[in-house]
């Protein structure tokens, strides 16, 4: 008679091993699923960065060719001053 309450006892302990293994099993797919997550946001930064990057050299030569051009502007209107200013003092 004092079996019963072993047997009971042993049964209450493999249901509590089983609810501790599958919380164990639940908490390393929550762990593995955000990780996964932060890589697919690492990826997408990484790319999205080399887009723009890529961006930024088809641009270059545009604005490179601005500067030249602003710069040409520049010496042009200081030339036409400096004349302006010497054909007064003749």
């Amino acid at each position: 008679m004092n079996a019963a309450p072993q047997v009971i006892e042993a049964g209450a302990n493999v249901g509590g091993k089983m609810r501790k293994r599958r919380l164990q099993l639940l908490r390393e797919a929550v762990f593995v699923a955000v990780f996964h997550g932060k890589l697919e946001r690492n990826k997408g930064v990484i790319e999205r960065s080399a887009k723009l990057r890529e961006h930024a050299q088809t641009l270059a030569p545009a604005r490179a060719a601005r500067l030249v051009t602003r710069g040409f502007e520049q010496l042009t209107i200081a030339a036409e001053q400096s004349q302006h200013i010497l054909a007064q003092g003749s």
